[in-house]
């Protein structure tokens, strides 16, 4: 049974991008080409809804052509998450840069899915509880969202090893993240305070960075005047492209540090209880 360190595993996704950068940069290419191939399929359901001629029509090929980008974007995330969970746990398997399409990613997704739904009927619940604060009185409307948060983010961190499980034992694991996560919520917590910390600062620092970067390429004027103005977006259309290429860039390096600890947590927890 491998020992958890909760530090240790917040710093794995540095680790990760240390020593396989240039895998992380493939998946850099992988993200941005499939995007933008995303982009053009939206644009050309765009242009046919615009080609409609009824109403209803543009509506529906609108509202499919959104979901689909959605649906797209999210896979596509999961495809590189596929591939962070085989770099760590099954590096002999195949595939390129050790990204596949198959039911491991769909099992990603699905999972991702699901806690997202739960996620929101959480939030309904504490929406719920300030609506009924009228009634009760703010300070035990206020009390009852504490206790209902607390409660979501403690079953949050016992959920929070299902999509690697899911992963590494190729079926859906809610129940052995349940499993693995007992009596290490506190440990857990503190591993994610700490990974979402520095990511906050590296995202901070590596935003400043672009600005300056782009700064001294279009001018500290133009750069300004397309982050604070209302019409920044239609005079500096460059600009944006630009920040979102990098954002497109970058993505799958914030996403190695933010995976990289929970897949390390199951590492180090999976030897305490066997699969059921």
């Amino acid at each position: 049974m491998a020992r958890f360190s909760p530090s240790d595993a917040a710093l794995e996704g540095f680790r990760v991008l240390r020593e396989h950068w240039r895998v992380v940069v493939g998946w850099s290419i992988f993200n941005v080409v499939a995007l933008l191939a995303l982009s053009v399929l939206g644009a050309v359901v765009s242009f046919g809804a615009a080609a409609a001629s009824s109403a209803g029509a543009v509506t529906f090929s609108g509202a499919f052509g959104a979901l689909l980008a959605s649906l797209g974007e999210a896979f596509t995330t999961a495809i590189i998450a596929g591939g962070l969970f085989r770099l760590m746990l099954r590096p002999e398997e195949p595939g390129y840069l050790h990204l596949r399409i198959g039911m491991d990613e769909v099992r990603i997704l699905g999972v991702w899915l699901a806690l997202t739904i739960a996620a929101f009927l959480l939030l309904g619940v504490c929406a719920a509880l300030v609506v009924a604060g009228r009634g009760i009185g703010p300070l035990a409307a206020i009390g009852a969202w504490f206790i209902v948060a607390g409660v979501g983010a403690w079953l949050g961190l016992r959920v929070s090893l299902s999509a690697v499980a899911s992963f590494a034992e190729r079926r859906f694991a809610f129940h052995r993240s349940w499993r693995l996560t007992r009596g290490h919520s506190a440990s857990l917590l503190g591993m994610a305070v700490l990974s979402l910390t520095l990511i906050l600062l590296i995202g901070l620092l590596v935003g400043m960075v672009i600005f300056v970067a782009m700064s001294f390429g279009v001018g500290l004027g133009a750069m300004m005047e397309a982050t604070f103005s209302d019409n920044g977006l239609a005079d500096h259309p460059w600009v944006y492209v630009a920040e979102l290429g990098a954002q497109l860039a970058l993505f799958p390096a914030f996403l190695v540090l933010m995976l990289s600890p929970w897949v390390a947590a199951y590492q180090a927890f999976a030897g305490e209880t066997a699969p059921a």
